[in-house]
């Protein structure tokens, strides 16, 4: 065989080898993977004493061009003292399997459509605690289209008993900004 022919064949077994090339996740900032205080996802802190159950809420909400999805990825991370004790979906039919030590993976066999609801979780805390962080990091989902995109999105953040100072949920306004809300005010 010709010294180009072969090196035509076996650059073609090794592309064919490699597999299909994957596209880089597309991002939707106006997505939003939260933790609620309420099933209508509308407050995003709440209180909680030592020694006492709590229901919290995560839901998804889609920004405009995603209708779908049928799979979700994200971290979870929350503060020492607290045990979830129950995962209640409130979208049937998924399969939940953990990812690393704090990842969580779901899986539908349908497509879930629309912002909503996904989980309650119930959990228990031993201390009392003040401006506690429940965080959702790397968060994405894989939409239920023909085209089956990867997108990433903002997880969301929760606060427990807050006091009102600056937690890592707290979003910081540039001081132009600010200066034009104080002068509505005058």
């Amino acid at each position: 065989m010709r010294s180009w022919l072969r090196g035509f064949v076996a650059a073609a077994f090794a592309i064919a080898a490699a597999g299909p090339a994957h596209a880089a996740p597309e991002n939707c900032p106006s997505c939003v993977l939260g933790v609620y205080d309420d099933a209508a996802m509308t407050r995003s802190s709440g209180t909680i004493g030592a020694f006492q159950t709590k229901s919290v809420y995560v839901g998804i909400q889609l920004g405009e061009g995603y209708t779908s999805f049928d799979e979700l990825h994200f971290d979870a991370e929350y503060p020492a003292g607290f045990n979830v004790l129950e995962v209640t979906p409130y979208v049937t039919g998924g399969t939940i399997a953990p990812e690393g030590a704090r990842g969580v993976g779901v899986t539908w066999p349908r497509c879930v459509t629309g912002s909503r609801l996904l989980f309650r979780v119930r959990v228990f805390t031993t201390r009392s605690v003040r401006d506690a962080v429940v965080r959702i990091e790397k968060a994405s989902f894989t939409t239920c289209d023909s085209t089956a995109r990867n997108v990433t999105l903002p997880g969301g953040c929760y606060v427990l008993n807050p006091s009102g100072r600056a937690t890592p949920c707290t979003t910081r306004l540039q001081a132009s900004t600010w200066g034009s809300i104080k002068t509505l005010f005058k």
